[in-house]
């Protein structure tokens, strides 16, 4: 089996290089942050990634061409590197997930306590001055489902961390355990 050749190796690293950086890029696009960009910039980003992609295509076909000798040899090395990159892409992943998670919750929490302001009569929370208050058995369903979803929320952050052990600290470690009466408060902070 041949060598991989020095060109080769750099497109194989451009390559690999390019589709880290197209992930990261198409992951930026369900973070918050980039619904609050500009339209005009929301849409060159777009733009980006596409262009990302068709350029990772052209260098896929560039290694294609590659005599064969040269692609198991590649396929040799990329099956060790791949091995390694998946382990370190998956706690990647599973933080970035996370973050976008707990972002989801806190902004939901925004939204269930602006809801309860203008529904419940004995809202103990702070309420503008001259609010109007509006209660009905739909808000009060409201209410109930978005806490629901906030709480499914959770259960998605216990289940990420579940398929990543060590991916992020038990923010409950008492939870378990009847004996203890401690009962820790929501990790984020939230106010449900």
């Amino acid at each position: 089996m041949s060598q991989i050749q020095p060109h080769q190796q750099r497109v194989l690293d451009e390559k690999r290089d390019l589709d880290a950086r197209l992930e990261k890029l198409r992951a930026f696009f369900g973070n918050p942050t980039f619904g609050m960009l500009p339209e005009d910039e929301q849409h060159l980003l777009i733009r980006q990634s596409e262009v990302m992609a068709q350029y990772s295509s052209i260098l896929e076909a560039r290694i294609a061409a590659f005599p064969k000798s040269f692609i198991d040899a590649c396929a040799a090395q990329q099956e060790g590197i791949a091995a390694q990159n998946a382990e370190a892409q998956n706690g990647a992943a599973a933080e970035t997930v996370v973050s976008q998670t707990k972002q989801f919750r806190k902004d939901m929490d925004e939204v269930l306590q602006r809801i309860k302001r203008g529904s419940e009569r004995d809202y103990t929370g702070l309420r503008e001055p001259g609010a109007l208050v509006r209660s009905s058995r739909h808000r009060s369903l409201a209410i109930t489902h978005v806490e629901d979803a906030i709480m499914r929320l959770g259960m998605d952050l216990k289940a990420i961390n579940e398929e990543n052990p060590g991916a992020a600290p038990n923010p409950y470690p008492e939870s378990m355990n009847p004996g203890s009466p401690v009962v820790e408060p929501t990790a984020d902070g939230l106010h449900l």
